[in-house]
């Protein structure tokens, strides 16, 4: 390829330290390896699962129906494109057993509006190390599109399309977080700090899915039309990071020179940035510090200074949306703890309860009450093993520390942090 200064080449992309730090922050027990250092696999589907709806009519009220068919990919809940509320398509080949209030994990305790469908189609019957696109049943595909000629306005519909969501934690609409066309965005972080103890599903997919990662970087920087993407990763993930460099120095990967050699020559300027393990390097505010050394404003948002940040898993999930047609209809979830006798990395399909994640893996909970969404730090401690997973379950962990009073809630002290 001929010499351009906007090329990635081997020798100008490198891993370097943060030069910037985050004020306070501390260093729990990591509990990593628990689950790191075991490949990705995919969980025996469930017979039945339950997806949140929405209360007011729509206009799928017409299939909506006890006792209607639906097929794998099928929208379900589908709110416009500027409402901040996402859609919601089937899991799987399914009939709906019901329409009625669930308990689907929040905090209040409180019943909402959801689904619950049954399987119909014959699914693979055991865990197995497939990826997630040589899945045995066929359903609705949405059309590949060609990112490197699509426009950025048809490249958010997509994505709205496809029901994604940050899967870091918050669960808001990327559609809608990636519409900034009223401020000029300069820089997209990718982050891959994933600073919560026990959490390491964005560590596997890095590992595994860097050049997916990488595809989704690309077409999220495009939307924006930024002139740099910053990786932020912790240094306790050093074969992510590997994994992250090659991608970006063989070309940024086969894949994307086979879909875009021509965008080839205006890719952003790429950085993979490493900075020490401490919590909590991996919320916005904080990793955005450590990349750039700027401070968002109080009460305005990473876009006020130009800059978007966007999760590993949810630049995958916009790969595949693009690239390849698939609606969002699992994530991968990190399940783990000391209960779990096969603590790894599983690709969960929405909607899945926890009680068949137990059965699945042979978890023993007969003797502990609770176990945790979501990391330690910022999860929420649950006893319901019905509740189903949902787009925010990045995590799972079974633990007898669950039940210990080390990790008693105690009341708010009004200090005002």
């Amino acid at each position: 390829m001929p010499a351009n200064n906007n090329k990635i080449t081997a020798k100008t992309i490198q891993l370097t330290m943060a030069k910037f730090t985050i004020p306070g922050g501390i260093n729990p027990q990591e509990k990593k390896t628990l689950s790191n250092n075991k490949a990705i696999k995919r969980l025996l589907p469930s017979n039945h699962i339950i997806l949140p709806m929405i209360e007011k009519e729509t206009p799928l009220d017409n299939i909506l129906r006890v006792g209607s068919q639906i097929r794998k990919g099928q929208i379900l809940r589908w709110p416009e494109i500027e409402i901040t509320d996402d859609i919601t398509h089937s899991s799987c080949n399914a009939k709906i057993s019901s329409l009625n209030k669930f308990d689907l994990g929040h905090p209040s305790e409180l019943l909402v509006d959801a689904i619950k469908i049954a399987r119909v189609a014959d699914e693979p019957s055991s865990i197995s190390n497939d990826a997630r696109d040589e899945a045995s049943n066929e359903g609705i595909r949405l059309d590949k599109l060609d990112w490197t000629i699509t426009s950025s306005q048809l490249l958010l519909e997509r994505i709205h399309q496809a029901g994604i969501v940050g899967l870091g934690g918050a669960a808001f609409p990327t559609h809608i977080k990636l519409s900034t066309q009223s401020k000029k965005i300069n820089t997209l972080i990718v982050n891959a700090m994933e600073c919560e103890p026990y959490i390491t599903c964005d560590d596997r997919m890095l590992r595994e899915f860097s050049d997916k990662v990488l595809l989704g970087s690309l077409i999220a920087a495009k939307i924006l039309g930024v002139d740099n993407i910053k990786f932020g990763i912790e240094d306790n993930k050093p074969e992510a990071a590997q994994a992250l460099l090659a991608s970006v120095n063989q070309c940024l990967s086969e894949s994307i020179q086979q879909l875009a050699p021509k965008y080839l020559d205006n890719i952003p300027k790429l950085e993979i940035i490493v900075a020490k393990t401490k919590y909590p390097s991996g919320g916005e505010k904080q990793i955005i510090q450590l990349l750039t050394g700027k401070q968002v404003p109080k009460g305005e948002l990473p876009s006020s200074i130009g800059i978007i940040v966007q999760n590993v898993a949810t630049l995958y999930a916009i790969n595949e949306a693009v690239s390849n047609g698939l609606a969002m209809l699992e994530r991968l979830v990190t399940i783990t703890g000391d209960l779990v006798e096969k603590p790894g990395n599983y690709w969960i399909e929405f909607g899945t309860p926890v009680s068949h994640i137990i059965e699945t893996l042979n978890i023993n909970i007969a003797e502990h009450a609770s176990f945790i969404f979501g990391g330690p730090m910022m999860g929420q401690k649950l006893t319901n093993v019905e509740i189903p997973t949902k787009k925010s379950t990045n995590c799972i962990i079974f633990d007898t520390q669950n039940d210990s009073n080390e990790n008693e809630q105690l009341p708010c002290i009004r200090c005002s942090e």
